[in-house]
């Protein structure tokens, strides 16, 4: 796993504290031999670490000892999840929120703590021709299409800036689709979502489409949400899973195919820490790195070996180590924790990333990739974040959202450029959407490329691009979470 660079979106810090050792007192012991003088040369730790990070992201932590090599370490991270030993230690935070992670080390039997308070947030969000970002004050913008609300501005306006989304405050996580909605994670743990809602995928109970944010009635302790095109799930603090909408494929999973209109629960599921939707199904990773999905099957998207829809979560088969997914319209894909990516389903457009245009109905190897800390997948295209702050994509590429000047389709990852400086670096989150591309660098600006016909790419024009510009970054450079 790639140790990540500190920069300002991620303040690196250190902390320090005294480790006390402990010897005998200073009076003379028996036979008058003096006991050993107690240790007083303080021993210290400095802990280096992300203070602010993109949830579903892998991290690297480590500390150092002075005074003495550590014998033992004990990450205790607060989010509910197992705790970490060795150091450096890998750390994906899933959950949005603030948490103290702590460090306790121990070296020649003295021992010591640090901790700091990490913040975790998803801060981008793509849809099928919208996109939202997290300011830093709690509060969303979005830009796009807006025909069904989903800009969330009170009209069906579309808008090419950023637009502020009415009656949104301290929230702490944004989540869009491949589909015409989107929805808002708040610091209480309550969802609202907007935009279309022929389907009852908004949540409110009803089947009309809101241009103004509602809250899923009777959900509450929500973790994460991932909408897809016409349902929405969301995975609770207890590692639980609702859903509510359509449910013809049975992309709701509670084993039959009858649509609702409020959450209702996945019986049976449980230990889950991330949830992805795509146009017709979902998919769920535990916190055993094993992955169930369920819904449409047509392409091979539930990864079973099969093209057998599913009402109920189903293994995917030979998948372990697991530690984010992501899914587009009919293809799914997965982050290991060694770097590598697998992905499976539909294939047309070289969405699997092996180098055909075959579809798979299992787990396969994205050829030549290595190194990711971050994926994201859109319509028919996936991007992933490396270790050194860049990026790859693959897939669809008809309107330029892979970014590489071209609008080639690519079945390999292909590395994004910027026609500015030559290189696109110091990315800290990326979103892939219908057929654009948007990513977070770390000073807090956001920058997309490919369609543009409903002023997806947020610069103020209709006029598409095939790959990032600092130039013509969103709303001439405008500063979002960092």
């Amino acid at each position: 796993m790639t140790a990540p660079h500190f920069w300002r979106f991620a303040l690196p810090f250190a902390l320090v504290s005294s480790l006390a050792a402990c010897g005998g007192g200073g009076g003379g012991g028996a036979g008058g031999v003096a006991a050993p003088d107690a240790i007083t040369t303080p021993l210290s730790v400095a802990l280096t670490a992300p203070a602010r990070v993109v949830a579903n992201r892998s991290y690297t932590y480590s500390a150092t000892v002075s005074g003495g090599t550590a014998s033992q370490f004990n990450w205790q991270w607060n989010d509910g999840s197992a705790n970490g030993s060795t150091n450096p230690a890998p750390k994906v935070w899933y959950r949005p929120g603030s948490f103290t992670a702590s460090l306790a080390a121990t070296t020649s039997g003295a021992a010591g703590t640090a901790s700091q308070v990490v913040t975790v947030a998803t801060p981008l969000a793509s849809g099928l021709s919208t996109n939202c970002a997290l300011k830093n004050d709690g509060t969303v913008a979005c830009w796009g299409l807006n025909g069904f609300g989903q800009v969330g501005d009170g009209t069906q306006t579309n808008r090419t800036t950023p637009t502020v989304v009415l009656g949104l405050s301290d929230v702490i996580s944004v989540a869009g689709t491949i589909g015409v909605h989107a929805c808002a994670l708040k610091a209480d743990r309550t969802l609202n979502c907007w935009g279309g809602n022929s389907a009852g995928q908004l949540g409110d109970g009803t089947t009309v489409d809101r241009s103004i944010p509602v809250q899923v009635t009777g959900l509450s302790g929500v973790a994460a949400a991932a909408p897809g095109a016409n349902h929405t799930c969301a995975v609770k603090t207890d590692g639980t899973v609702s859903c509510w909408g359509a449910n013809v494929d049975g992309q709701l999973g509670d084993g039959t195919n009858t649509s609702h209109f409020t959450a209702a629960g996945i019986a049976g599921l449980a230990g889950v820490v991330q949830l992805v939707s795509g146009w017709s199904h979902s998919c769920a990773l535990k916190a055993d790195g094993g992955v169930s999905c369920w819904g449409k099957n047509g392409s091979g998207q539930l990864g079973d070996g099969t093209a057998t829809s599913r009402n109920t979560p189903t293994a995917v088969a030979g998948l372990s180590r697991v530690i984010a997914l992501g899914a587009g319209s009919d293809h799914t894909c997965a982050l290991k924790s060694d770097g590598t990516v697998s992905c499976w389903g539909a294939n047309g457009n070289g969405q699997i990333g092996d180098g055909t245009a075959s579809p798979r109905s299992a787990p396969t190897a994205v050829s030549g990739l290595s190194g990711a800390v971050a994926l994201s997948s859109g319509l028919n295209h996936n991007c992933v974040v490396k270790g050194d702050g860049g990026l790859s994509c693959w897939g669809s590429n008809g309107a330029g959202q892979l970014g590489d000047n071209t609008a080639v389709d690519r079945s390999l990852p292909i590395t994004v450029i910027d026609l500015i400086a030559a290189k696109w670096m110091n990315v800290a989150a990326v979103s892939a959407g219908g057929n654009q591309t948007c990513s977070l660098s770390t000073d807090g600006k956001v920058s997309c490329w490919g369609l543009n016909t409903n002023g997806q790419l947020g610069n103020g024009t209709v006029i598409g691009q095939d790959a990032p510009m600092n130039t013509t970054s969103v709303s001439g450079g405008a500063i979002f979470w960092k």
